[in-house]
């Protein structure tokens, strides 16, 4: 089999990473996996380890790019894949559009990694996406909310969509960076992992920081990893609520599970999500989450059980469980134990790429009872 993970570019952000460990396990069942990243990704940026990539080097557009276009026909009839998997961004629409034009034979599948409901206000948007969809063999979502979210507003893609969770490399290194022990020299250490964008809700993040730091004046660390467009912004409002001293940014680091491991909590206050990766590697290292309950988080984190789940919007609540999970006690313990059990056991990156390589061997099977 013959497998094509198409991706935005090559970043630390979680449906490349992803989609990067996905293929090096599926390459190590034997299937022909081919990375390819549709735009140019910074010099420094992750490499997938253990199979073939190739950046497309295109510049994201708005409009439709002729020479991506192209370029990515060129590389998929050199390579000749059964399989095309979309995750996220303008994936879907390339994978489509070149098959359509070009007459390829391979079957798409699209990862659907997100409540796809809120990124569609726009009819046109909607339209052209339904569209898009109805050219798809398979939707593998990452959650049964993210399932459930897709088929509302594409109630044709019932019968067409699946769910298998995300997956985590259970036999990663974990070695802490020592060059980075200043930043865990005020306890407690809380850590936030996340792209500077509005679904990370990054406004809401300082803000809940900023009570909790009221309310503990002389303790507390809170580490942001990650970029993007609204980064300067966020370091302005840093400065602006007097918590520059609190406050450290990372910026894109490789080595986020060992940051995660030494911290003693993971927020996060998202707007939205799909399941994200972050909560599932910082169960995996006995660090608990406190987190709003959106997308399918409520999945693996359960109010009482599995972790720290907030209302979304509920700041208060939100830094008493802050409080909470830093105190230590028996019932903390028990929760970080539980949600270190429940993610070992379910969502092991080997697991769920058996999982997907069922749902592929589905879909070309019944390209053969059908063609």
């Amino acid at each position: 089999m013959k497998v094509v993970q198409l991706v935005m570019r090559r970043q630390y952000r979680g449906a490349e990473i992803f989609a990067a460990q996905l293929s090096k396990e599926l390459a190590s069942n034997g299937v022909n996996v081919l990375y390819i990243s549709l735009y140019s990704a910074p010099v420094d940026d992750f490499k997938p380890l253990g199979v073939r990539w190739i950046d497309l080097n295109a510049e994201k557009s708005a409009s439709i790019s002729i020479s991506l276009l192209n370029t990515l026909f060129k590389s998929l009839e050199s390579f000749k894949p059964d399989i095309v998997q979309a995750n996220a961004g303008d994936t879907l629409k390339y994978a489509v559009l070149v098959k359509m034009v070009f007459r390829l034979q391979y079957k798409i599948v699209f990862r659907n990694a997100s409540t796809i409901s809120a990124y569609l206000r726009n009819p046109v948007k909607r339209f052209f996406q339904g569209l898009l969809l109805r050219k798809i063999e398979k939707i593998i979502s990452v959650s049964e909310l993210s399932k459930k979210d897709i088929i509302t507003v594409y109630p044709f893609l019932e019968d067409k969509t699946v769910v298998v969770p995300i997956g985590i490399d259970l036999k990663i290194k974990n070695i802490f960076p020592e060059e980075l022990s200043y930043a865990y020299g005020r306890k407690p250490v809380f850590i936030h992992v996340g792209g500077f964008s509005f679904e990370k809700n990054h406004h809401g993040l300082i803000s809940i920081f900023q009570k909790y730091s009221h309310m503990h004046s002389s303790v507390g660390t809170l580490l942001l990893l990650g970029d993007g467009p609204l980064k300067p912004e966020i370091e302005k409002l840093v400065v602006e609520k007097n918590l520059k001293d609190k406050v450290i940014f990372l910026g894109s680091r490789k080595d986020v599970l060992s940051l995660i491991s030494k911290a003693d909590a993971l927020l996060l206050p998202s707007n939205i999500e799909g399941l994200p990766a972050v909560i599932l590697e910082a169960c995996s290292v006995n660090v608990g989450v406190v987190a709003y309950d959106v997308g399918g988080i409520h999945e693996v984190i359960k109010k009482g059980e599995t972790g720290w789940l907030v209302s979304k919007g509920n700041e208060d609540d939100f830094v008493s469980s802050m409080a909470d999970v830093i105190s230590q006690s028996d019932a903390v313990k028990l929760q970080i134990k539980n949600a270190f059990n429940f993610v070992t056991e379910r969502f092991s990156i080997s697991e769920i790429a058996s999982s997907f390589l069922k749902e592929y061997q589905n879909v070309l099977n019944r390209k053969h009872k059908h063609g």
